[in-house]
C-alpha cells in the first residue's frame, strides 16, 4: 500500500468518524447499517416503480387497441417518406395508399 492510498483511507475513516460523532452529539443513535439498508430498500422500490410505469406505458397501445400495428408501423413510415420525397407535399396529402389497411386502403393525407 502506498502512502497516498493510506492517506486517502485515513481521510475516509476520519470523515466517517466525524459523521458518527456528529450524529451521536445530536442525539440520533441510528446504526449506519440500518440507514444503508433503508436506503437500499428505498432505491429498489423506486427503481421497481419506475420499471413498472415504463412497462405499462409501453403496453398501453396493446391493451387499449389490441394486437394491431397502428401509427408506429416502420414500414409504412418508410414508404410514406419515400412517397413524400418523390412526389412532393401536395401529392402526399392527397395520397390514397392502397398497400396499407388492405383491402380498403388508407387516405394518408387525412389520417396522419
Amino acid at each position: 500500500m502506498t502512502d497516498s492510498t493510506s492517506a486517502r483511507d485515513n481521510k475516509h475513516v476520519k470523515a466517517a468518524e466525524d459523521e458518527v460523532k456528529r450524529l451521536y452529539e445530536t442525539g440520533i443513535h441510528v446504526p449506519a447499517i440500518l440507514i444503508s439498508v433503508f436506503q437500499l430498500i428505498f432505491q429498489g422500490a423506486l427503481l421497481g416503480w419506475a420499471l413498472q410505469k415504463a412497462y405499462f406505458i409501453r403496453r398501453y397501445a396493446l391493451d387499449e387497441y389490441g394486437h394491431v400495428i397502428h401509427e408506429f408501423d416502420p414500414w409504412f413510415n418508410y414508404r410514406a417518406t419515400q412517397y413524400l420525397s418523390e412526389n412532393g407535399v401536395d401529392a402526399f396529402f392527397k395520397w390514397y395508399d392502397y398497400k396499407s389497411w388492405y383491402p380498403l386502403g388508407r387516405p394518408v393525407g387525412t389520417t396522419i
